[in-house]
């Protein structure tokens, strides 16, 4: 991911810290010793992930489908400032997991996911310039990224509660590809509709170079969410019994 960065608030993504008496009915373990480890990681998750999102009280998780952020503000550089209010990311439940690696030595764990579609809708407030073009304006937008890869991966230490190993997820970092996204940015220019109409279009075909300066408004929210849900599940229940021996 290049320098640009987002910052959330107005909410707050409270991880449990309290340990559970046992894993949710729909989280089911893995045997680290079998052959199958990893596809049994990669159907067990994919099985899980739909009512993770809806969110689960018991692992304080809140529902994502969809997901509210009050305000987002993108950092993309000095000479673009650009934040959303009441952002709604739609398309989460799209989100597939494909691979899984996890490292018990190194302790680390790498994530594939792919989602079909994923929308940003709210209202924008934009002054600046993307790549050589002015921008200015704030009103209703909608932003969707189609067919995106992401590679999440996490290095994580281990706690130790009650004789038994919890994970405790320390750094991680998110890559993405993203195939095609859409932009529709209203009230461009205090209402212009021509200039308006011609800089979205400017944003549509030149859209893998406008995702280098705004596509981690969308995809840093993934990264969160993953180690959201990471966090709350290994922190409520034992890596021995979420990987079993």
């Amino acid at each position: 991911m290049n320098k640009m960065f987002t910052t959330f608030a107005g909410i707050s993504l409270v991880l449990v810290t309290a340990v559970v008496a046992e894993l949710p009915p729909y989280i089911k373990p893995c045997s680290r010793s079998s052959p199958d480890f990893k596809k049994c990681c990669v159907n067990h998750g994919n099985e899980a992930l739909p009512a993770l999102l809806k969110g689960d009280n018991r692992l304080k998780l809140p529902s994502m489908t969809p997901l509210t952020f009050p305000k987002v503000e993108v950092n993309a550089g000095p000479n673009l400032k650009l934040s959303f209010n009441d952002a709604n990311f739609y398309g989460l439940e799209t989100i597939q997991l494909l691979d899984m690696d996890v490292d018990f030595g190194q302790q680390t764990m790498e994530v594939k996911l792919k989602s079909d579609r994923i929308s940003v809708i709210g209202q924008y407030d934009v002054d600046g310039k993307i790549m050589v073009l002015p921008l200015t304006g704030k009103g209703p937008e909608n932003i969707t990224i189609i067919n995106t890869d992401f590679v999440y991966k996490m290095t994580y230490t281990t706690t130790v509660k009650n004789g038994k190993a919890y994970v405790k997820p320390a750094k991680d970092d998110l890559k993405w590809k993203i195939a095609k996204a859409y932009f529709q940015l209203d009230n461009l220019f205090n209402g212009n509709v021509q200039m308006g109409d011609n800089v979205n279009k400017f944003l549509n075909d030149n859209d893998q170079d406008v995702l280098k300066e705004l596509g981690g408004a969308v995809t840093e929210v993934i990264r969160i969410i993953a180690r959201t849900v990471a966090d709350a599940l290994f922190s409520s229940t034992p890596l021995d019994e979420i990987f079993l021996a």
